[in-house]
């Protein structure tokens, strides 16, 4: 019998080495709540991510007889590593971009809905909504014969049913059979006398398959050998209709009691009054990635792409003769030059037919005519008067319309570049067919209460909780007992999403448009869910993107892993998460070079105590991030937005303060991202004068105020190895210039293009300037290989032997941007940019750090250092013209959670940068809930007051310290707390 005394309570790490770790060696609890904290790029992820992750699914990977088929996965940089369990980790990087996967499926839920419906859910009629009820064979022949006596009965089989088509074959086969009557159209006939059916036209064919005499004797049963007789012969024709039909047998009765009357009845899932028909249901049914469920128009994506009319006329100001139909004009390159004179005369004859001035903007021509330009004359001919250089020509002809043109472009083409402009005028709505709901009719007409899964599955979380809590008293006793499991194992799993703060999610929500953090928190649910034990989950961040409101719900979440036998290890910031951990390991103590050291190890408390930690002065309040004493005065200049409507934003009229900072704040789904969203597209399109649909707003002002609008978001930089912070802020290219023009590159006639890596001369030819070899893995993963021929160096031998400084072009990229800055010191031009990488706090990060690899924070700080070196040029612009070009230049930038994925020291920095930004006379917008950020803004606008359907409203507007006064603001709630901890950490 084993005992507690034998059971390994740590993993243990020695002499990690990997990134920039220094031979750390530490012991890290089981089955606890393990946080790894330190600055930005001190080496905790490194620690969590690459050293414990990796190992641990490299030595699990190498049980798989499977997975060892394939190269085997680099270790990672250590001695030893003992007591590791199988990793899972959970990190903020998107899911595959397959549009196929929803939280629906990731979560599993999907697949619960899926034999639940097949289970108890009621195929209904699309033509009377009714339920489709089936009837066995013994009862379809007991109705028969409850029938009046002395019925003359004629039983016929459905062969079709309102459609299309000459049906010659299927007559044919049925002479062949031995069929001689039937009924078309409500006419009789002899098989010898078939009219021939127009196949544009709709029928309806019957077959005879009998004719039957009830009589009373037979009826009564007196005579045994005559009611069976009776009843074989009856359930002859209920087989014979199940094989012709469907199970669909028609009654035409004719007795003494009654007029002639028909009965229907139907033995399978076939609807009586339209014949529509539907198999038993079942789990692959209401899949909408096989042939069974999908549907048959958009392949189960529940979208479809079409030629936009905004698109196709960006800017509705400029009339036809300005280029109106753009991929009409000179600007585009889908019609040449010959087809735009020849548009001149088809203008002409479309104002003279439909009495317009070729001068008339775009968006002033009366519908009918936009209609027709659009879609076409339609039948109605225009005289075009066309030239040929020599010779006038007057021609009669049909306008085939903007739209149908582009389709029979799209059509026709096989010219990818072509293809690729056509696409600019596309845009995407729900499918037609299935209306988004991406399955097929049959699987659409199964439902439960009155509802198909594709309803259910638009629901948000909070809605389908809500639905399946009154549905037990809406089932009968044989369902409830069927579907009791199922419901539970369900509800189970929506009250963990909406206790993880994501309840204003639909089901169908597609996985690749959540952010990092929301994607996060539905994969957290999904292992909660699967019950598992024993695993060691490393988790990144997993509160980023909450508010405050919904951060420790999410932690006793995640803590309820520990629960069932696992270990959790977090990689964490926020404060208040570090002070519920069991265990502190705090790495540092600073970034980069200046970290890979565990500084303390501990819980929360005794690292609050230690001086050397960074971690440990915020905790004890030591050092903080402050507050502005003084905030800056808001001008009368406003960008406002009026009848904002968009999701469960509901007319909302909102001023936007220029040049300050101003803080979007509101809990999950309340509408924040929503708005930005909106108010981007808004200012972006009026500053550039493109059409905006009208139904996202009423009434926008002030744009006269910018220039331009940007937002720095948290996508990518890049989704190849190849892209990195180096070329995104475009300072490789200098550097390369740099070694082009040393003597030994002059001497060997090298030009700047030998040292890129994205083209052929310089880069290794076996990676192709990768430095690493996709492998793929099937059904596990891919992974990145190290390149064997070049080591990950990216260039080839001859490449590398160009040295500047002692550096190679590879060396380069492997420098830190704090290195690089020592390396570049008298190179002024590429150290003024570089010093903006560092400035938002990415001094740890690698010159050529793969984009694959970045966080979403990390890539948007790359992003907003770029729009710093635009602006630094602009600056020096404007000195050289005293002051001027600077003056009449204003932005505004658009900022999501910029302080995602930074430590509290890192804060300092973001908030210096964007002081920066406003300084010079910008505006910057940021959605934020960080409550430090939030503290320095000198506007907020708090959206609320709860998320999804509670949501979409402006609470409360004004200084920070005005939102911590509204009563039902849970933001002004939080941040009077920051704000009062803040105080009293000053005053002591």
């Amino acid at each position: 019998m084993s005992t507690s005394s034998n059971k390994v309570e740590y993993i243990i790490i020695s002499d990690a080495s990997e990134n920039n770790l220094k031979k750390v060696s530490v012991k890290v609890p089981k089955e606890k709540f393990v946080v790894f904290s330190g600055v930005s790029g001190s080496g905790k992820s490194s620690l969590a991510m690459d050293v414990l992750n990796a190992e641990g699914k490299r030595l699990y990977l190498g049980l798989s007889t499977y997975a060892r088929q394939f190269e085997e996965q680099a270790k990672p940089k250590l001695g030893s590593i003992c007591g590791m369990g199988a990793p899972i980790a959970i990190d903020q990087k998107g899911f595959s971009r397959n549009p196929r996967s929803t939280v629906a499926t990731i979560t599993d839920i999907y697949d619960f809905l899926r034999v639940l419906f097949a289970s108890i859910g009621d195929p209904h009629s699309p033509a009377t909504g009714q339920i489709i009820k089936r009837q066995a064979a013994t009862e379809v022949v007991e109705k028969v014969l409850s029938l009046p006596p002395d019925s003359n009965i004629t039983f016929h089989a459905l062969i079709a049913k309102n459609q299309k088509g000459d049906f010659r074959k299927e007559l044919a086969l049925l002479k062949k059979n031995g069929y001689r009557k039937f009924t078309i159209d409500g006419t009789q006939y002899d098989v010898d006398h078939l009219p021939i059916l127009e196949s544009n036209v709709v029928h309806t064919i019957k077959a005879v398959i009998g004719n039957l005499f009830l009589s009373e004797v037979s009826l009564a049963g007196k005579n045994k050998t005559a009611y069976h007789g009776l009843k074989e012969q009856i359930f002859s024709f209920v087989n014979t209709a199940t094989r012709l039909s469907r199970g669909i047998l028609e009654l035409h009765i004719a007795s003494p009691a009654q007029q002639p009357y028909e009965m229907i009845l139907s033995q399978g899932f076939s609807c009586p009054v339209s014949g529509f028909t539907i198999e038993e249901p079942t789990p692959k049914m209401f899949s909408f990635n096989v042939p069974q469920g999908t549907c048959p128009e958009c392949d189960g994506l529940g979208k479809e792409s079409f030629f936009s009319r905004e698109l196709v006329v960006p800017q509705p100001r400029l009339s036809l003769m300005e280029g109106a139909i753009h991929p009409w004009s000179a600007e585009s390159k889908i019609v040449p030059e010959s087809f735009r004179k020849k548009c001149v005369q088809v203008f002409r004859a479309l104002s003279e037919k439909y009495s317009f001035d070729l001068a008339t903007p775009f968006c002033d021509l009366p519908q009918k005519v936009q209609d027709i330009i659009f879609d076409g004359s339609r039948g109605e001919l225009l005289r075009i008067q066309y030239s040929d250089g020599t010779r006038y020509t007057m021609i009669e002809e049909e306008f085939e319309g903007v739209i149908p043109f582009l389709e029979k472009r799209a059509d026709a083409q096989t010219n990818t570049h072509l293809a690729d402009e056509l696409t600019k005028y596309r845009d995407v709505r729900n499918c037609k067919c299935c209306k988004g709901y991406r399955l097929n009719n049959k699987a659409l007409h199964v439902k439960i209460a009155g509802i198909h899964i594709g309803e259910l599955c638009q629901m948000s979380i909070t809605e389908a909780i809500q639905w399946f809590k009154v549905l037990d008293g809406k089932l009968d006793e044989k369902k409830k007992q069927i579907a009791e499991q199922l419901i539970e194992e369900v509800i189970k799993r929506l009250l963990l999403l909406e206790e993880i703060g994501v309840g204003y999610l639909s089901l169908d929500r597609q996985a690749q448009t959540l952010s990092g953090g929301e994607g996060q928190r539905v994969k957290i649910t999904r292992q909660v869910g699967s019950s598992l034990s024993g695993i060691v989950y490393v988790l990144d961040e997993p509160c980023a993107g909450a508010h405050e409101h919904d951060k420790h719900r999410i932690i006793d979440i995640i803590c309820s892993l520990i629960k069932m036998g696992n270990s959790l290890l977090v990689v964490e910031h926020d404060l208040n998460i570090i002070r519920r951990a069991d265990y502190v390991i705090d790495v540092g103590p600073g970034a980069g070079k200046a970290g890979g050291y565990v500084v303390a190890t501990g819980t929360p408390n005794e690292i609050a105590e230690c001086k050397e930690s960074i971690t440990g002065l915020y905790l004890s309040g030591e050092r903080n991030i402050g507050c502005p004493s003084i905030r800056r005065t808001l001008n009368t200049d406003m960008l406002s937005i009026y009848g904002a409507t968009a999701y469960n934003i509901k007319d909302v009229d909102i001023d936007i303060p220029c040049g300050v900072l101003t803080a979007i704040t509101g809990v999950s789904g309340s509408g924040k991202s929503t708005f930005v969203e909106l108010f981007y597209r808004a200012i972006s399109n009026k500053i550039n004068g493109v059409l905006t649909n009208s139904s996202l707003y009423k009434k926008i002002t002030g744009v006269e105020n910018v220039d331009k609008i940007i937002r720095i978001d948290q996508s990518p930089i890049g989704r190849t190895p190849r892209s990195n912070p180096a070329t995104y802020i475009n300072v490789f290219t200098q550097i390369r210039e740099l070694y082009a023009n040393l003597p030994d590159s002059i001497g060997n006639g090298y030009t700047a293009a030998r040292f890129s890596f994205n083209i052929k001369g310089g880069r290794c030819e076996v990676c192709e300037g990768d430095g690493v070899i996709k492998v793929e893995m099937y059904f596990l993963p891919d992974v990145y290989i190290q390149c064997d021929a070049c080591g990950g160096k990216r260039y080839n031998q001859d490449t590398l032997q160009i040295k500047w400084n002692g550096y190679s072009i590879a060396d380069i990229l492997e420098l830190s941007v704090d290195e690089a800055m020592e390396a570049f010191a008298n190179v002024p031009a590429i150290r003024e940019k570089i010093s903006l990488l560092q400035e938002v706090g990415l001094g740890y990060m690698q010159m050529g750090q793969s984009a694959t690899t970045l966080s979403g924070g990390e890539a948007q700080r790359v992003k907003l250092s770029r729009e710093l070196s635009k602006r630094a040029h602009i600056t020096t612009l404007s000195l050289e013209k005293g002051g001027e070009e600077f003056s009449r230049s204003h932005t505004v930038y658009l900022l999501d959670e910029p302080s995602k994925g930074l430590h509290p020291e890192d804060v300092t920095k973001l908030i210096a940068t964007i002081n920066r930004l406003v300084d010079r006379g910008d505006t910057v917008v940021v959605v934020e809930h960080n409550m430090s950020i939030v503290a320095q803004a000198d506007y907020v606008i708090d959206f609320g007051p709860g998320g999804g359907p509670k949501g979409g409203k402006v609470l409360c507007v004004g200084r920070p310290e005005d939102i911590c006064k509204h009563p039902e603001s849970v933001t002004g709630l939080y941040l009077r707390e920051y704000l009062s901890r803040l105080s009293r950490t000053i005053e002591a």
